[in-house]
């Protein structure tokens, strides 16, 4: 079968734009791994990375089975993925963050 060729003008599907990095979002790195040290580690690499609103601080409840970034409002999608990047954690999420607009919960050190 032969499918139709596309117009000169296709109409794009509607689609969400991608919202920029927001490098003045709250980022809390929390470190629930026991390891001394790894929270402040990891906020310096965000620190880094350009963002100025950066905390570092502990966690013990609620601890995901791997490193996550976790984003509490659907704008902060973009943001997240770039923090994520920064400190190489893959998983990236919506859901409810104990800090900030954007929570890094360490339960490993992600630069092991």
């Amino acid at each position: 079968t032969l499918l139709p060729s596309p117009s000169a003008s296709p109409s794009p599907m509607p689609t969400a734009t991608a919202e920029p990095v927001r490098f003045d979002a709250t980022v809390a790195v929390l470190n629930g791994a026991k390891i001394g040290g790894l929270a402040g580690t990891n906020a310096d690499k965000v620190k880094a990375g350009g963002f100025t609103a950066v905390t570092a601080g502990n966690i013990s409840a609620d601890l995901p089975a791997a490193n996550t970034v976790r984003y509490a409002d659907p704008a902060f999608e973009t943001t997240a993925r770039q923090v994520g990047a920064l400190l190489g954690i893959a998983v990236v999420e919506l859901g409810t963050t104990p800090e900030g607009n954007i929570s890094v919960i360490l339960v490993s050190d992600p630069a092991k």
